[in-house]
């Protein structure tokens, strides 16, 4: 029988995890206790080019080899101790995999075990496409640990059948991410809610009523029609609401649905004099708060920040407030799951993809290039100043991206340091640069 080869390369960080977490960097197969199942050892780690594949990240990769052509291998299989501590919380995970050769990717179907965490803890996959060719593919779940789980180190193992024709290598950085204990919706039964403004449970509506689908449950907060009565102006309207869950002492990354509807424009940024997710002492950053388009083809918008909690919220539960200002023709509506989940950006960055894109000069004077892997769809660049607030956004970027240096409300950036968040389907890719326009 010909050697099977099997590779799995790994990144991991624990910025998602307790401070006390030793950090985890790569999964080649110096690292970690590794155990074997069906003939696979450490011979079947290997450079990635050898099995013409570019490696998703660290230096080794852990692959079926050329066995699988000739008959089928059950039981293969790899577990490998990550490190970390199993709390009492689930976790979203994900891991990357890809096929090699003439081979066919193995399906999820082929694997008899298959989770990140423990043994004893439930871990559903919800997105695990076959891979094809050399492309390398994201496979996602949930896990949720077992009483026995809690305490215990972070583990992946795999045990799967290898079907004759079928290839297999597993690479990439693994994705060990929290999830906080508020998963309900925004309807008016759910938390204890205070209004201001003259907003009151008779502001909950069903969202039909507004011409709309409503995002999440049954109900959505919208602002009254008065809004669109000549040329008033309502000050002070808004809403407070008790989530539940628990601050912890770590960063989260926050997420909310807004909407406009009847015609009238969505309420920007700026007219919001309080919008925060956790608690009002904390520092809260919102990256990403795109203005609700009008019109009746009515769009749910995602904003999305990071909020950091001040010592004396630690042990507090999650809130939900926002207070605004609505403008004469201006509406607003509410609704969707709140996300809070603990920041990963570190996690999510691996250096392969950070190699893979150039930015030049730096430091720039008035035109800054920003060169991105042709051979990868990216959906977004976000520029940071060095406060943290976002002044820029290029949606959808092509192989070669422009910086003019100019603000998204065509103001010109100040000099200084900004911080660019490359996104792709795959990872996060972080780069600095300096704006020092001498004209």
């Amino acid at each position: 029988m010909k050697k099977h080869l099997l590779s799995i390369a790994c990144l991991l960080t624990f910025s998602a995890f307790t401070q006390a977490q030793t950090p985890y960097t790569d999964f080649d197969k110096v690292n970690g206790a590794n155990t074997y199942a069906g003939g696979l050892n450490d011979n079947n780690w290997v450079n990635p080019t050898v099995v013409g594949l570019t490696a998703n990240a660290g230096s080794d990769v852990f692959a079926s080899a050329n066995g699988n052509s000739s008959g089928s291998f059950p039981g293969l299989g790899i577990e490998k101790t990550l490190g970390g501590t199993i709390e009492n919380k689930t976790y979203n995970v994900s891991f990357y995999i890809a096929t090699y050769g003439s081979g066919t990717g193995v399906l999820i179907t082929d694997f008899t075990t298959l989770y990140i965490g423990g043994s004893g803890g439930t871990t559903t996959w919800t997105l695990t496409p076959t891979p094809t060719g050399s492309t390398w593919v994201k496979w996602s779940g949930t896990y949720t640990p077992s009483v026995g789980d809690v305490g215990q180190p972070f583990v992946f193992k795999a045990t799967f059948n290898l079907a004759a024709g079928r290839a297999i290598v597993l690479d990439g950085t693994i994705g060990i991410e929290a999830i906080q204990a508020f998963s309900g919706d925004f309807d008016k039964a759910t938390g204890t809610n205070t209004y201001a403004g003259g907003l009151s449970d008779g502001n909950w509506t069903d969202g039909t009523g507004l011409g709309f689908t409503a995002h999440a449950g049954t109900e959505v907060l919208a602002s009254a029609n008065g809004n669109i009565s000549g040329g008033t102006v309502f000050n002070g309207l808004g809403i407070e609401k008790n989530l539940g869950g628990t601050i912890e002492n770590k960063i989260y990354d926050v997420s909310f649905y807004i909407a406009t509807y009847g015609g009238a424009f969505g309420v920007p940024f700026s007219d919001f004099t309080t919008l925060y997710i956790g608690g009002s002492a904390g520092t809260m950053t919102w990256t990403y708060t795109p203005v609700a388009s009008t019109g009746t083809n009515v769009q749910w918008t995602q904003w999305r920040g990071t909020y950091t909690p001040n010592a004396a919220e630690i042990g507090e539960p999650f809130v939900f407030k926002a207070v605004f200002n609505l403008q004469p023709s201006s509406a607003i509506a509410i609704d969707g799951t709140i996300g809070i989940v603990e920041h990963t950006t570190t996690a999510t960055t691996n250096a392969a993809a950070n190699a893979a894109v150039s930015v030049y000069p730096n430091p720039f004077n008035d035109r800054l290039t920003i060169d991105l892997d042709k051979n990868t769809t990216y959906s977004k660049i976000e520029i940071f100043n060095a406060a943290g607030e976002i002044v820029q956004v290029i949606d959808q970027p092509l192989a070669t991206a422009n910086w003019n240096g100019l603000c998204a409300n065509g103001t010109v950036a100040a000099n200084g340091l900004y911080t660019l968040r490359i996104q792709n389907e795959n990872a996060t890719v972080i780069k600095r640069v300096v704006l020092n326009r001498t004209n």
